[in-house]
């Protein structure tokens, strides 16, 4: 049984790490999900997993030794802040979800890579119904990193090798 309880104590930890890098790369580097769909399941996940996940961390005493009443506060103390902390990372997730009106968008095709899926994008940024001026329109490149993630960076369509790109034509 002690087995059992470790395996689930190592497995929400290392779930609750994922989960928390998976956040934070969302947040801080140019990159996304594939498709919104992805990213609903994310953030469902991301919201009810957490506290589940923490609750499933308190099986940590399962495999430890009788406790002591000194270290059962000691826990006790420890699980009130770790439960505060998922609370308000839930909620500075949530926060940043409903202040974020505004993003990316990919438009069309400009270029393709001959031997590879990489595509050179027009991206536009705007905020929607809340914004009253032109998006801003902005040339990138897009890398699929997995079939969930993709990556984009800026490039200057005037230094490409044209050996390697193909222009992507549009119909009118």
């Amino acid at each position: 049984m002690q087995m059992l309880y470790k395996l689930i104590f190592y497995a929400s930890i290392s779930l609750l790490v994922i989960f928390v890098c998976v956040a934070v790369a969302l947040n801080w580097l140019p990159l996304e999900f594939t498709n919104a769909t992805y990213a609903d399941i994310f953030a469902t996940v991301f919201v009810f997993g957490i506290p589940i996940l923490m609750l499933l961390t308190l099986c940590r005493l399962g495999f430890k030794p009788a406790l002591t009443a000194q270290k059962k506060k000691v826990v006790v103390i420890q699980t009130i802040i770790t439960a505060a902390a998922a609370l308000l990372l839930i909620f500075l997730y949530g926060l940043g979800t409903a202040l974020d009106l505004c993003g990316w968008t990919t438009g069309k095709a400009l270029f393709k890579k001959i031997n590879g899926q990489q595509k050179i994008v027009e991206r536009e940024f705007g905020c929607g119904a809340v914004d009253a001026a032109a998006p801003t329109i902005k040339i990138a490149r897009e890398v699929y990193i997995t079939p969930v993630f993709v990556y984009f960076t800026p490039i200057d369509t005037n230094t490409l090798n044209k050996a390697e790109w193909i222009k992507v034509e549009t119909k009118n």
